[in-house]
């Protein structure tokens, strides 16, 4: 498209050294956005016609459109009772709920099986309008009234039913109306009856079958509750067996850790260990006393009056009855039999009476002897009876000892018992948990048994129909407004792409601004097309926009040199059949009746063409002049058109010959620098750039060169390489001349300025 060309870098010397031509400066903003809208603005004959072709289509299929009947039934559904959770709120969980349930129950009216019942129910099989295979286009034969059409009876049945099933789901609507628990059934139908008659049948089936559903859940579910509450009864029988046996035989039914008759057994015995381990204490205390009291055995006898003797005889003897007081002492109450006072008694007078004799005899009387040895009988005698009483205390301690013993053993078994008893009990609460939990389960069961029997009995609906479907007055479909809008603007936009693919597709150059940011020339004048003979038209008309638009072209060229304006001018062209010849020619003749006296030169020696345009002799000329086979008046030749009286001569090719080597000659430069001193200008018809390489060797010789573009012909890729050629060899560019343009077309076609050349046939009438 003509918005995407690329920018060529700003004027200046190029790779080779040759400078460009001036242009002007980077466009402002918007550039793209106007070059779509100069797009449009070239395209919109083709964009009109194309939006009045499509829209008229689009109106001649949409009134052709059979209208469509829409019929409408809503249901309306009981709450669905939702296990919500405590701690959360009921309504979303309800909501959630009613969403599921509508959604299964829009599946269930749109499945395959209810939709058969609807056929049969409502005899959609022999219904045209649902039955697809009745309502297929007659045949040719049928048409001519050759063949009788097919009778209902005679096609597959199957067929019918399943091409009538897809119509009739093709047709059918269901959807949720708002956040209610409503389901709008609509149907579709050619026809307003069928349409609300085929709405209630699927509205009749679909609670037909839901009550049968409802019945035939509840039964089965009463069933299944029945025998789930048997089990679940002979399960709680069970378990509550298992308790009661289990606690006869660990003993719980009659003891257990925490009775009354275990907790006092266990105090007694806690009281009586307690009791006989003080007892044992005490009587281990008591004959540890007596041991420690008890004397050990008197001296013996032939000793003790010695020892008495020599006590009384040191000062130190113990008064009469002193033992006495101090085993008393010791002893406490323990020793308290009448033996044993009767012998203390004795002991303390035969202590005194020793006393006494001990004063009056010696030690060794015989009478003191008696005294000693008879108070040694008696301390003996004592002696004696403290080991009785101490050997009965040691009885004593010994069966305290074995009586705590006893008592502490029995409280370890009770204990261990309780124990036991305690672990039984543990196993006996899990049981009675369990068999809780089975009869709660039962009782469960047993509550929902009783509901579902109680509401197989009453004779309530899921659902309800609360509006029956009604004949509509008014086709719903189809909207011949909205549809024709659609189609126009779906027209319009398939114009304006077809717009884009014809821009996209057209690889020529269409407007001065376009040619300049291609080649980054300077467009030196728009030609407009001549559609016969442009040389000859510029004498008969030289006035007309022909001629002025060459005399403005030539003028440009010497702007474009105004330091030193050329006289030498190569007119070339990127491609062979752009128009390069009639320019040189006309521009030639224009110059020439202006008075100017002006040598074409056609160089073009594979194809030459100047000789034939201008009527002039084809032979002598350039190439017999190059290789000498003629002289220089000989070659030229006047043009002998009217009103030019012999001021533009004609230098034609010439014979054929080696085209290369002539035209690369130093002769060939030598002719063009004697010629330009005879003549005002010399214009110089080149071949085709891109076609041979002489027109960049003849460039080089040129003081100015310009370059020939065909409007709307030209691909912009030959344009773009054309001037890299160019500039490569070091030419002269002068600018570009965009050539045969029609100006009506280029006026529909241009934006801004580029108008003007559209509208100036008026002005330049009759001239």
């Amino acid at each position: 498209m003509h918005g995407n060309l690329q920018l060529l870098p700003p004027p200046g010397p190029d790779a080779a050294g040759a400078p460009r031509s001036g242009l002007p400066g980077p466009e402002p903003d918007g550039t793209e956005v106007a070059q779509l809208l100069g797009m449009l603005w070239r395209q919109r004959a083709l964009i009109c016609l194309v939006t009045l072709l499509g829209t008229a289509a689009v109106m001649a299929v949409v009134l052709r459109l059979p209208p469509s009947y829409r019929a409408e039934a809503v249901l309306m559904f009981a709450p669905v009772p939702v296990q919500a959770d405590p701690t959360t709120a009921g309504s979303p969980a309800e909501q959630l709920g009613d969403l599921r349930h509508l959604a299964s129950e829009i599946e269930r009216i749109r499945a395959r099986g209810l939709l058969s019942r609807v056929v049969e129910a409502a005899g959609l099989l022999y219904d045209p309008a649902f039955n697809p295979v009745l309502a297929r286009p007659p045949g040719p034969l049928e048409r001519l009234g050759l063949r009788a059409p097919p009778a209902p009876d005679t096609l597959r049945l199957s067929r019918q039913r399943a091409a009538t099933l897809a119509v009739l789901r093709d047709r059918l609507t269901v959807r949720p109306i708002g956040r209610s628990r409503a389901l709008s059934l609509a149907v579709r139908a050619p026809d307003a009856e069928a349409a609300a008659r085929v709405a209630n049948a699927v509205a009749s089936v679909y609670l037909a079958e839901a009550r049968a559903r409802e019945q035939r859940d509840r039964a089965a579910a009463t069933g299944w509750l029945d025998r789930r509450v048997g089990e679940l009864r002979r399960r709680v029988q069970a378990a509550e067996a298992a308790v009661a046996d289990f606690r006869i035989e660990s003993g719980l039914a009659e003891r257990g850790p925490g009775t009354m008759a275990t907790r006092e057994r266990v105090g007694e015995l806690t009281r009586a260990l307690a009791q006989a381990r003080v007892d044992a204490a005490a009587a281990r205390a008591r004959l540890q006393r007596v041991s420690a009291a008890t004397p050990e055995p008197g001296p013996p006898e032939d000793a003790a009056p010695g020892a008495a003797a020599a006590e009384s005889a040191s000062g130190r003897a113990e008064p009469a009855g002193a033992p006495e007081p101090r085993i008393a002492e010791s002893l406490g109450g323990l020793l308290t039999s009448q033996m044993l006072n009767g012998l203390r008694q004795q002991a303390m007078e035969l202590a005194r009476a020793r006393t006494q004799l001990a004063t009056r005899y010696g030690p060794r009387h015989p009478r003191l002897r008696e005294a000693n040895a008879e108070l040694l009988d008696v301390r003996l005698l004592i002696d004696d009876e403290m080991s009785r009483i101490a050997e009965r205390l040691r009885q004593d301690a010994a069966l305290a000892r074995a009586r705590a013993a006893a008592l502490e053993a029995q409280l370890q078994q009770v204990n261990a018992e309780t124990g036991a008893l305690g672990r039984a009990q543990v196993k006996l609460a899990q049981l009675e948990r369990e068999a809780a939990a089975e009869r709660a389960l039962f009782d469960t069961f047993l509550a929902r048994l009783k509901a579902t029997r109680i509401a197989a009995g009453s004779p309530g609906q899921p659902a309800e129909l609360i509006a029956r479907a009604h004949p509509p007055h008014q086709p719903a479909a189809p909207n011949r407004p909205l549809l024709a809008g659609f189609g126009v603007l779906a027209a319009a936009a398939a114009a304006v792409a077809l717009a884009g693919l014809r821009e996209a597709l057209d690889r020529g150059v269409r407007g001065a601004e376009q040619l300049e940011r291609l080649a980054g020339l300077r467009v030196l004048a728009t030609v407009p097309r001549a559609r016969r003979d442009p040389a000859g038209r510029v004498l008969a008309q030289p006035a007309g926009a022909l001629a002025e638009a060459l005399r403005g072209f030539y003028t440009a060229v010497l702007m474009a040199g105004i330091d030193r304006p050329p006289r030498t001018l190569l007119v070339t062209s990127a491609l062979p059949g752009e128009g390069k010849t009639a320019l040189a020619c006309a521009l030639a003749r224009v110059l020439a009746r202006a008075g100017s006296r002006v040598l074409l030169i056609d160089a073009d020696v594979r194809y030459p063409r100047v000789a034939r345009t201008l009527g002039v002799p084809a032979v002598p000329g350039l190439s017999d002049l190059l290789t000498r086979q003629c002289t220089m008046a000989e070659a030229l030749h006047r043009d002998p058109a009217p009103g030019l009286d012999g001021r533009l001569a004609v230098l034609p090719a010439g014979r054929a010959g080696d085209p290369g080597r002539l035209l690369e000659s130093d002769r060939l430069g030598g002719l063009i620098a004697d010629l330009g001193g005879e003549f005002d200008l010399v214009l110089v018809d080149a071949p085709p750039v891109l076609a041979v390489a002489d027109p960049r060797t003849l460039a080089a010789r040129a003081d100015a060169t310009v370059l020939a573009v065909r409007w709307a012909r030209t691909p912009r890729a030959s344009v773009r390489r054309a001037v890299t050629l160019l500039r490569e060899t070091g030419a002269e560019l002068a600018g570009a001349a965009l050539v045969q343009v029609d100006p009506r077309q280029h006026a529909r076609e241009a934006s801004g300025a580029g108008r003007w050349l559209g509208r100036r046939g008026s002005y330049y009438a009759g001239a």
